[in-house]
This record gives C-alpha cells, sequence and structure tokens, in this order.
C-alpha cells in the first residue's frame, strides 16, 4: 500500500520511523523474510520469482487481525467480525490437526 520510493507520510506517518535494508539478490540466491516483516521489491531486469507464506498457530492471529482490518478499511465491519470469528474457529481445529501430526 505504501510507495516506498514516495510514501504519503500523511497516510502512513509511521513510515518515516522504518528503517531500511537493502539487498541484492543474485541468480539462484533466496531471501527469507521472518513473520511480520513487511518489504518491498524493485527488479532490475527480467526476472522470474516465486513467493511463499506460511501460515501456522505461531502468526495465524496476525493474518486474522490482517483480515479484519482489510474489511473494516473497506466499510464493511459487520463482514469483518464474522470473517475473524469464523478464521478462529479454523485455527483452532488446524491446532488440534496440528497436535495430532
Amino acid at each position: 500500500q505504501v510507495d516506498f520510493a514516495n510514501p504519503d507520510l500523511e497516510r502512513f506517518p509511521l513510515f518515516a520511523h522504518a528503517t531500511a535494508s537493502v539487498a541484492t539478490i543474485g541468480p539462484g540466491e533466496t531471501i527469507f523474510f521472518p513473520m511480520g516483516w513487511w518489504h518491498a521489491t524493485r527488479i532490475h531486469e527480467p526476472c522470474l520469482s516465486f513467493g511463499r507464506v506460511y501460515l501456522d498457530g505461531g502468526n495465524w492471529s496476525r493474518y486474522v487481525g490482517d483480515v479484519q482490518a482489510y474489511w473494516k478499511q473497506g466499510r464493511n465491519p459487520w463482514f469483518a467480525t464474522v470473517a475473524g470469528a469464523y478464521l478462529r474457529g479454523v485455527g483452532r481445529v488446524l491446532d488440534v490437526q496440528e497436535r495430532l501430526r
């Protein structure tokens, strides 16, 4: 949502306190973003990239919060509440499944 090259600090005031880390990734290399880290990518030549998000008990509640925030921002607080309740229930089922492995 934030244009990292030209951020709107009125809309995203906390971006002014962000610390940038810059990395150049070469062919065959991989970069790992820990849970909760935001990132942006600038590609300088033709590229094929692959991203994967892994949801588990360690980050499920943050995911639920992001989904609810998305729907609240879209001016649909009722659906945000329903989606949050549903996803918390799904999280409990997944926790049981993980323990049974």
